[in-house]
């Protein structure tokens, strides 16, 4: 089984963070996203996958291939496009594909490998779209009787109930003539692709599940993420104990890093490699990058502090910080 992952886009709702990493390379509980749909794509039966770059690509294909014990075919495909709209960096994979169906999926999102399994094995070489319970967040996925997508962010035939979409699709070489139909109307996303072959009579089907999954767009997104996995950790800290530190679980603290007194962790931090925290320091929900370097007393939570900036989750901008 091959898959097409897209990892070009310039993920604009992080503000200035991603002008620095790419949105793939965000780390959930010190773990890149990217990674984690990697190795669950593996798990699931997935043996090769195209990887679309674009925004910052360096970076990816370094990251990628660092990875350890990935055991997965990568092949990288520059998108020249990709700031028009996913289609576009999707289209740049098209002639890369080797495989009669394949899966398609962005690499902003964190789906388990037992959804990713089912997938594959439940299809019956139709196109099939992975949706979960609806959410005012996310693409509207219009469904009807037999399980069948009847439409996607408007209605085009008689519908029964609405999910959201995971973004995850099973897809066809069928499928990629629709692709190139929606680039030549001047569509920017690949929804637009699925909404034109449901148009002409395509029975494209949906998968619904009900496991957690992200769709990871923006801090909110991510610190989401980040609790949820941080309590699947066991134990729940690398580092537990750091002298004259409080330490509040769930955290995880990377080896390498600096801490200095009287500082209070947690719970819901995640510290990465090479971090120096300043003293009488307090962190709560938080992410900290690779590298960064927080000054004495401050006081951050909601958010995520890269090198020497704090960015929060929007509702929390007054409380932004610089040091």
């Amino acid at each position: 089984m091959e898959a097409v992952v897209l990892a070009a886009g310039p993920g604009k709702r992080f503000r200035n963070l991603t002008k620095y990493i790419p949105k793939p390379l965000l780390p959930v509980a010190n773990k890149p996203i990217i990674e984690r749909l990697l190795r669950n794509l593996k798990s699931a039966g997935v043996k090769s996958v195209i990887i679309v770059v674009g925004h910052l690509e360096h970076k990816v294909i370094k990251k990628v291939n660092m990875l350890k014990g990935l055991n997965l075919k990568v092949r990288f495909v520059k998108a020249k496009n990709y700031l028009k709209g996913p289609i576009f960096s999707f289209s740049s994979a098209i002639n890369e594909i080797s495989e009669k169906d394949f899966i398609l999926a962005p690499a902003d999102s964190i789906i388990s490998s037992n959804t990713i399994r089912n997938l594959i094995e439940i299809n019956e070489s139709k196109v099939t779209l992975v949706v979960g319970p609806y959410t005012r967040k996310g693409t509207k996925v219009y469904i009807g009787s037999n399980q069948e997508v009847k439409g996607i962010n408007t209605p085009l035939k008689d519908w029964r109930e609405t999910a959201t979409s995971m973004g995850i699709m099973y897809a066809t070489s069928k499928f990629l003539e629709y692709v190139k139909k929606a680039i030549k109307r001047g569509n920017t996303r690949i929804v637009d692709a699925i909404n034109i072959a449901i148009k002409e009579g395509v029975e494209i089907k949906a998968l619904y599940v009900k496991e957690k999954w992200f769709d990871i767009d923006n801090i909110q997104s991510l610190l989401e993420a980040n609790i949820y996995y941080l309590e699947k950790l066991s134990p729940a800290s690398k580092k537990t104990e750091i002298p004259n530190v409080k330490i509040y679980p769930p955290v995880l603290l990377e080896d390498d890093i600096k801490v200095d007194k009287n500082c209070e962790i947690g719970p819901y931090v995640c510290v990465d490699r090479k971090v120096q925290i300043g003293e009488n320091c307090k962190l709560k929900n938080i992410v900290v990058l690779e590298g960064s370097k927080i000054p004495p007393k401050s006081f951050l939570s909601n958010g995520v502090f890269f090198k020497n900036i704090f960015l929060p989750r929007r509702e929390d901008n007054h409380v932004q910080n610089k040091s």
